[in-house]
C-alpha cells in the first residue's frame, strides 16, 4: 500500500490522468451515448440466418390440415406454387413481402415458456399456421404463427421450442390470413403493363359471329381489322383497354366450377401487350356465369379456373364496336 501511495505522490500528473480516464470510460458505458449496448427489437438477432435469395423452397399450412399444404418452389429464379396437387401461377410480389417479413422477425420478447399456454397464443392447434423454410432441401427454419397481439404484432413459436415470442409485425396480413388462394396470381397480366401498352384486342362471340371483332392499335389510334377495316373512337377503345389491363379475378377456384352455369362457352377474349420490357398475350375462355352473376374463366388454356365479378367482365363482353365508330 505504501508503495502505491509513494508511486502516486511521485507521479501525480500520470495518476490524475489515469483516474480521469477510468472515470470517463465508466461514464461512457453508463450513458451509452451511441446506444451501443441498448437492447432493442431492431438490434435483436433474427430467427432466420439466411438471405432472401438463398430460400428456394417453403411450405405453409394450417396445423393439422396436411391436404391444404401450400408448396412453394423456386426454379430459375421464378416461384411455383402447388396446392392439392394442382399447379398455380403465384403472385411473386406477395411471396417476396411474406419472406422479407419472416427474415426481419427478431428473437427478442419472450412471452412465456409454458407449453400449456401454446394454444392460448395460437402457436399450437387449429389456429396455428406452420411455415417451413428450406435451402437446397435443408430445413433452415420453422415458424408456428399464432394469434395477433395488441398493436398488430404476432405471437410465434420458433421451430419446436417452448418459448412463445412476440414479433413486431403483422404476419397474418402478409400471409393473407392463410387463405388458400392468397398467393395465387389473380391479375390476368402477369407483368405490370398498363392500358397504353395493349396493342391488339380480339373478341370471339361463339354463338353470334356478327358480334365478334378484332382491333389493332396503330400508333396512338385504334382500327377495326375485322369484320370491316374502319377507324374507331380512341376514347371508347381506351376505356376497353383500361378494363382489360386491370382485369383481376375475385378468387381462384381449387375445385371445379358450378355445373349450372348460363352463357356457357360463349365468349373468348385475346389481348396482347407490347412495350420496351417485352410482350405478353392473354387468352381468356369464358366458361359461363352463375346464378349470382359471377363469371368463370380459364386463362391461356391452363386448368386454373378464375372467378370474376359481374362488374369487372360485363362491360368487356357487352362491348359493341359499332358504337365506337367515328
Amino acid at each position: 500500500m505504501n508503495q502505491i501511495l509513494g508511486f502516486i505522490n511521485q507521479n501525480i500528473a500520470f495518476s490524475l490522468t489515469t483516474v480521469n480516464l477510468v472515470l470517463a470510460i465508466t461514464l461512457f458505458f453508463q450513458k451509452d451515448p451511441f446506444s451501443l449496448f441498448e437492447k432493442t427489437y431492431e438490434k435483436a438477432p433474427s430467427f432466420l440466418k439466411i438471405a432472401l435469395e438463398e430460400i428456394d423452397k417453403f411450405t405453409l399450412e394450417r396445423e393439422g390440415l396436411e391436404k391444404d399444404k401450400m408448396l412453394f418452389t423456386k426454379e430459375s429464379g421464378k416461384w411455383k406454387l402447388a396446392i392439392r396437387n394442382k399447379d398455380f401461377l403465384p403472385d411473386e410480389e406477395k411471396i417476396q413481402t411474406f419472406l422479407k417479413s419472416l427474415l426481419e422477425a427478431k428473437k427478442f420478447t419472450v412471452i412465456t415458456e409454458d407449453e400449456n399456454r401454446h394454444t392460448e397464443f395460437g402457436v399450437k392447434g387449429n389456429e396455428a399456421f406452420v411455415v417451413e423454410i428450406f435451402n437446397k432441401e435443408n430445413l433452415v427454419g420453422k415458424f408456428h404463427i399464432g394469434n395477433l397481439a395488441t398493436g398488430g404484432f404476432t405471437y410465434i413459436r420458433w421451430k419446436d421450442g417452448k418459448e412463445v415470442y412476440l414479433v413486431e409485425d403483422n404476419l397474418k396480413t402478409v400471409m393473407g390470413r392463410g387463405a388458400l388462394d392468397y398467393f395465387i396470381q389473380k391479375k390476368m397480366s402477369s407483368q405490370n403493363f398498363n392500358s397504353n401498352e395493349i396493342s391488339s384486342i380480339k373478341f370471339n362471340h361463339l354463338q353470334d359471329e356478327k358480334k365478334s371483332y378484332s382491333l389493332l392499335k396503330k400508333g396512338e389510334e385504334w382500327e377495326l381489322e375485322s369484320p370491316t377495316p374502319i377507324k374507331l373512337k380512341k376514347e371508347e377503345i381506351d376505356s376497353l383497354a383500361r378494363s382489360l389491363a386491370s382485369l383481376s379475378a375475385e378468387e381462384v377456384l381449387l375445385e371445379d366450377p358450378p355445373t349450372d352455369l348460363t352463357e356457357r362457352n360463349r365468349y373468348e377474349i385475346t389481348y396482347s401487350f407490347q412495350s420496351e420490357k417485352g410482350g405478353e398475350t392473354v387468352y381468356l375462355q369464358i366458361l359461363g356465369k352463375d346464378k349470382s352473376s359471377y363469371f368463370y374463366a380459364r386463362k391461356n388454356n391452363l386448368s386454373t379456373i378464375y372467378k370474376f365479378t359481374n362488374y369487372s367482365l360485363k362491360s368487356i363482353v357487352d362491348f359493341d364496336y359499332k358504337k365506337a365508330q367515328e
